[in-house]
């Protein structure tokens, strides 16, 4: 993940916990703006928000 942003609107991300999925745990992330709701995908890289 490149950038802090919503891929949907653009708007400002916060932490939202976690998905356990086959892979391992992946951080989940919420848009403040829109609500959407998404997991970061495997080798996507976000540092700290």
């Amino acid at each position: 993940m490149e950038s802090d942003s919503c891929p949907k609107c653009g708007g400002k991300l916060i932490k939202s916990g976690f998905a356990i999925r086959s892979g391992g745990k992946r951080q989940k992330y919420q848009c403040k703006e829109c609500g959407y709701v998404f997991v970061e995908e495997k080798g996507e890289g976000r540092g700290d928000l």
